[in-house]
């Protein structure tokens, strides 16, 4: 064979080689669980302050936004819904509420029905006009009437306003929501910045966390007293242009103790579908960790939608535990099927021939979640993820 032949036969075996490796990488891929997304979000947000992980900041900001992209795709998204352009009425925050609290009743999640809203408006006008003079403070009183108080825990409460804006006002505007209590001076509460607001819309809801306050008025007084003043930061006195109207106490509420003592009314006959989906609950393997055990099981993960960047468009649940599997397998101890055991087999006799079964999730649960619509600020919506709890663990 001359050297042109056997430079061309070279040439052809290099774009076979290409050939194969173009459609290696374009093959479909079995789906990344978004569990294991979620995970590794945890780990690349925090590699930068890790002294352990030396990533550049570039890569963890890329890696971060593509793991990011494709949890908000599994969602059926087409982009990131912004927060800060929405405007949802107490009427639609009480509709997608209450559907997403259904949605978790219906669902085989243990403590969904131990799970309630209730919504309260200012006791003295109805329905509630705020001010007669738009210069004065507004003065607030909500009665604090929820079911079984002593039994509930406050996991959130807000406050809802519609703010209307008679004209621009080119100052930037602030609100402050202070406690009233009797024999003592005003508390001040929360203070939030309403220049974008002034100035884009005229009118506008506005939403104010007060959940430890309402907490504590829960376990004294019947009434929560509240006094709303909107400042004019250059200025220093109250805005003539602003008016506050339909103000709303909107209170989470979370009943720890059993549900059918608690809500002994509501004790209804289950559905063949419910009973059998709080069976299989029950029936599943325990892989919760225990005590110093370095065995494989499932460990405790607690996920805050609003601490990771870009997930902040996520309303509800808060928080949740994702859970996620981690520990030693070694031979027969707790295999995820018959193959688990042929490979811990295989293992044993030729480590070079495959690797211990690893710890990995067997069961994995939805997540219903409630979000602002991405293409409607006016809007709430209520959907599941796949595959965002770990139930159980086992070596695979």
């Amino acid at each position: 064979m001359g050297c042109k032949e056997l430079q061309h036969e070279t040439r052809q075996q290099q774009q076979q080689q290409q050939q194969q490796q173009q459609i290696l990488s374009s093959a479909d891929l079995p789906p990344v669980p978004l569990l294991i997304l979620l995970i590794v979000l945890h780990v690349l947000a925090n590699a930068a302050e890790s002294a352990l992980v030396a990533v550049p900041e570039n890569d963890i900001a890329a890696s971060v936004q593509d793991i990011r992209s494709s949890m908000v795709e599994a969602l059926g998204l087409r982009r990131i819904p912004d927060p800060s352009k929405a405007n949802v009425s107490q009427a639609e925050y009480e509709r997608a509420h209450r559907e997403y609290l259904t949605r978790l009743r219906r669902s085989a999640e243990g403590d969904a029905r131990q799970r309630r809203l209730f919504t309260m408006y200012a006791t003295e006008e109805e329905p509630p006009t705020l001010a007669t003079r738009r210069d004065e403070p507004v003065r607030l009183n909500f009665p604090l009437s929820i079911e079984n108080k002593d039994n509930a825990l406050v996991e959130s409460a807000t406050l809802r306003l519609l703010l209307e804006h008679e004209e621009p006002d080119d100052d930037e505007l602030e609100v402050r929501l202070y406690r009233r209590r009797r024999g003592s001076r005003r508390r001040l509460l929360t203070r939030q910045p309403l220049r974008q607001l002034a100035s884009r819309l005229q009118r506008r809801w506005l939403e104010l966390d007060i959940s430890e306050e309402v907490a504590a008025a829960l376990g004294g007084s019947e009434e929560l007293q509240l006094t709303l003043q909107l400042i004019r930061l250059q200025k220093g006195v109250p805005s003539r242009n602003v008016r506050a109207s339909s103000a709303a106490l909107n209170i989470h509420a979370f009943y720890p103790d059993n549900d059918d003592e608690i809500w002994p009314h509501e004790r209804t006959k289950r559905s063949a579908r419910e009973q059998q989906q709080l069976m299989s609950l029950h029936r599943g393997r325990r892989t919760e960790c225990r005590g110093e055990s370095k065995k494989c099981c499932r460990h405790h993960m607690s996920v805050t939608f609003k601490d990771l960047e870009g997930f902040d468009f996520i309303i509800q649940p808060k928080n949740f535990d994702a859970g996620y599997c981690k520990g030693r397998c070694p031979p027969r101890y707790n295999p995820a099927h018959h193959h688990a055991l042929l490979q811990s087999l295989i293992w044993k006799e030729d480590r070079k021939k495959a690797p211990r079964p690893c710890c990995a999730p067997s069961k994995l649960a939805e997540l219903e979640i409630l979000y602002f619509d991405e293409n409607d600020a006016t809007k709430l919506k209520v959907s599941n993820w796949k595959d965002m709890r770990v139930l159980e663990c086992a070596c695979s």
